[in-house]
């Protein structure tokens, strides 16, 4: 924490929310309260300024997107993909950028799921982005138990809700081992 324009090794950032590798000396970080995020092309020597407009839409002239990116996975190619929200919103994965003018360091915003508003805090794959679980929580369900989980089994372009229990309120965390996996979260009420 502190302030790139007088020391590279720093970065204006409240917190880290996630983090990803990319290749070779490359690390990815995201905050988890602002829709920042910053990296590194030297192990983490130096850091570039933080970065808030970093979807494809901002690399237009005259777009404009903002989001958060609640969690980040490297692929074994190094590209990452990420998940997240504009809080009042569908949820979104970010995929490697799409656009002309893009880097490692862009992201392009898919929604999940159109139905509701929240966002993915969970991601995992255990075929190299083939097939994708993600989870969170339906912010627009406020007084109710609204975890979800997601799959898609053709790299992200569709997505098929995965029953859950009764009163699971957040999907925190998945990881998978083959086709076997766990999601780890918290009920409502408590």
């Amino acid at each position: 924490y502190g302030n790139n324009n007088t020391d590279p090794a720093a970065v204006y950032m409240s917190n880290c929310g996630a983090m990803a590798t990319s290749g070779s000396e490359r690390l990815m970080v995201a905050s988890l309260t602002a829709g920042d995020i910053t990296w590194s092309q030297d192990d983490g020597l130096t850091w570039v300024k933080e970065e808030r407009y970093w979807e494809d839409a901002n690399l237009d002239s005259g777009g404009y997107s903002y989001y958060y990116m609640l969690s980040m996975i490297s692929l074994s190619d190094g590209s990452i993909y990420g998940g997240g929200s504009q809080i009042s919103e569908p949820p979104v994965i970010f995929s490697p950028t799409l656009h002309s003018q893009g880097d490692w360091t862009n992201f392009h915003a898919s929604i999940v799921d159109n139905s509701i508003i929240g966002e993915v805090q969970s991601m995992a794959t255990h075929d190299d982005g083939m097939t994708w679980l993600v989870g969170g929580r339906d912010q627009d369900a406020t007084t109710e138990a609204s975890g979800f989980i997601y799959r898609s089994t053709d790299s992200g372009e569709s997505w098929t809700s995965i029953s859950l229990p009764d009163g699971v309120d957040v999907v925190h965390d998945i990881e998978m081992d083959g086709n076997r996996g766990i999601a780890v979260g918290h009920r409502y009420p408590t």
